[in-house]
């Protein structure tokens, strides 16, 4: 589940990357996407993982820096879920060295989340609200999320 949704994630990023995108970021979302799928290996996944960080660590620009980490830890879900909430982090530093303005990063984060199915939207937001607070996102009550956890 995480995969398929950092892959859609990363996706919405690319148009504010450099053109072309390097080829290792699209073999990341290639083999992600692959992997949800059934026809791909956590072994492949890493590989690619390995792969997208090396263009990061590699890009000219701190834009495509932080799409490669995106894509980097979006394909990291194949072998760890918990590798989801940085592909969301690293796609918001993406938009903020492109000096978007904090509504419009706001309005990202709640489109990520609003991805999200509902049973896990609170430990997001908690895992931003912790490790990621220089992003000074918004964390509106989330009634819905809260008494979904209440139920069980």
């Amino acid at each position: 589940m995480a995969g398929a949704l950092c892959d859609g994630l990363v996706e919405h990023l690319l148009p504010y990357g450099s053109q072309p995108c390097d080829a290792r970021i699209e073999t990341a979302l290639l083999t992600l996407q692959a992997w949800v799928q059934g026809t791909q290996g956590v072994s492949e996944a890493r590989k690619a993982s390995v792969a997208a960080h090396a263009a990061a660590r590699e890009a000219l620009e701190a834009k495509d820096k932080w799409i490669a980490r995106a894509a980097g830890h979006a394909v990291a879900t194949a072998h760890m879920a918990d590798h989801a909430p940085g592909a969301a982090y690293y796609a918001l530093k993406a938009l903020q060295v492109l000096n978007l303005d904090q509504a419009s990063i706001q309005a990202e984060f709640d489109w990520q989340k609003s991805q999200l199915p509902i049973e896990i939207r609170f430990l997001v937001e908690s895992t931003f609200k912790t490790k990621f607070a220089r992003l000074n996102l918004k964390y509106p009550p989330n009634k819905e999320a809260s008494s979904h956890l209440l139920q069980r």
